[in-house]
């Protein structure tokens, strides 16, 4: 699903014009991401958590050179579903399927 066909859905539930409900999602993300850039965990009852991480300097192996390199510190946001979330998507009768490039 996409943001615009999202946008579409939250028009059509509450009844909002096509632009208002576009702003409207767009909105709720600006403020998630507001959240997450300021350290702030983001909690959505029965959905999950979004939260940012600290993921420490390592050293990587660079496949073209096969030299070492130093993979620098840097905070990555990571989400943990729900539990009514995650009971939700186990119990689905219908498993989606995921089209996948061949090589």
């Amino acid at each position: 699903m996409t943001k615009q066909e999202l946008a579409a859905i939250v028009g059509k539930k509450t009844g909002l014009g096509d632009h208002q409900a576009r702003r409207a999602v767009q909105m709720f993300l600006d403020e998630i991401i507001r959240a997450l850039v300021e350290g702030k965990p983001v909690q959505l009852r029965g959905f999950g958590v979004f939260e940012t991480r600290l993921r420490r300097a390592r050293m990587a192996r660079n496949p073209r050179t096969a030299e070492k390199e130093l993979v620098p510190a840097k905070r990555v946001v990571t989400f943990k579903p729900g539990k009514e979330l995650a009971d939700r998507v186990r119990d689905a009768k219908v498993l989606p399927t995921v089209e996948r490039d061949e090589p």
